[in-house]
């Protein structure tokens, strides 16, 4: 390679350089001081979204669904998930893997099995019901599973994957979420006691543009790109001829293979935005953060991706009574 051509890569590569500076220096400002964690929460809740349909978005859907098998291993219950997909591709005739999804390069993980629980799928995904279930104003007469029973106490993470423009994101191609919609139905769930903290992770082309009307205090949003920037595919599934997941929700999911313990106790939610690279991502993370976010910073990555259920044990006999009918039964 010539001088002239070293100072023209050089030159292109600056620009991401600084970029990933700035978002380490962002990063580095929530670095808690010496080993002071605040405490961890145990009311999480995960609202997961993939608002593409189609085969060539087999992405969107791999995405969403590598997040919901990683907090679910991480302790979120399928009672505290909301997982909306808009399109079936394990059962879609091209599927070369009929019934199955991966997600992953030289080894395949399976996404897609038995004990997944879809609350909202195809036509159901829309723009309306996805800011009727933030709201909480979901029609009385859908099931309990449909609805997001939090509180001022708690923790949300809302993930988001899709296609996504200056200040929109699409769903389904026939209707989208504004950036003033996003921002109205959070401060709407602040004023009704909705949350205690949130923190809203999207994987689209210009995401950052999503977030500038967010100004509801207690939340943290990082997107997948910058305002005019794309977000790209990982790699290319040779037997699908298409990509498997995106860059940016890999390095997320990737983030978190590591023992659960130590997942729980060391990785805050600063270590996560320090994890992204911008130079493997081709696009620079965008971080929104309101009043009162110094906190999620600090916590721990798992007190929003993850939970922690409280088990009693005793020893001591359950009395029960029994009745004549009992008797008569048995």
């Amino acid at each position: 390679m010539t001088r002239r051509s070293r100072k023209l890569v050089g030159l292109l590569l600056l620009p991401l350089l600084l970029n990933e500076r700035h978002l380490q220096c962002r990063a580095n400002q929530y670095q808690p001081k010496g080993q002071q964690q605040p405490p961890q929460q145990h009311n999480n809740w995960a609202v997961l979204v993939c608002t593409s349909r189609y085969w060539f978005n087999y992405r969107h859907i791999a995405n969403t669904l590598a997040i919901y098998r990683t907090v679910k291993q991480l302790g979120i219950q399928d009672s505290h998930i909301i997982l909306m997909l808009a399109d079936d591709m394990p059962c879609n005739a091209r599927n070369s893997y009929r019934g199955h999804l991966y997600h992953g390069e030289e080894n395949h993980f399976q996404s897609y099995s038995d004990d997944v629980e879809v609350d909202y799928r195809g036509d159901e995904v829309t723009a309306a019901a996805f800011l009727r279930l933030l709201t909480g104003r979901v029609p009385p007469t859908d099931p309990f599973s449909k609805s997001l029973r939090t509180d001022a106490a708690s923790n949300v993470l809302v993930y988001m994957s899709g296609h996504g423009g200056d200040g929109f994101l699409k769903f389904q191609d026939a209707n989208e979420v504004s950036a003033q919609e996003l921002g109205d139905a959070l401060a709407d769930m602040r004023a009704s006691g909705r949350y205690g903290r949130v923190l809203m992770m999207v994987d689209t082309c210009q995401a950052g543009s999503l977030f500038s009307a967010v100004a509801a205090p207690g939340v943290v949003c990082v997107g997948s790109s910058s305002l005019g920037e794309n977000s790209y595919a990982h790699r290319v599934d040779g037997e699908l001829g298409l990509p498997t997941m995106d860059r940016f929700s890999t390095a997320t999911v990737e983030f978190f293979k590591v023992p659960a313990s130590a997942a729980a106790n060391k990785a805050s939610v600063a270590a996560l935005l320090r994890s992204y690279k911008p130079r493997e991502l081709n696009s620079v993370p965008a971080v929104h953060a309101t009043a009162g976010s110094e906190q999620i910073m600090m916590a721990a990555a798992s007190d929003y991706f993850g939970a922690k259920t409280h088990l009693q044990l005793t020893y001591d006999g359950y009395p029960i009574s029994w009745t004549s009918q009992h008797k008569s039964a048995a």
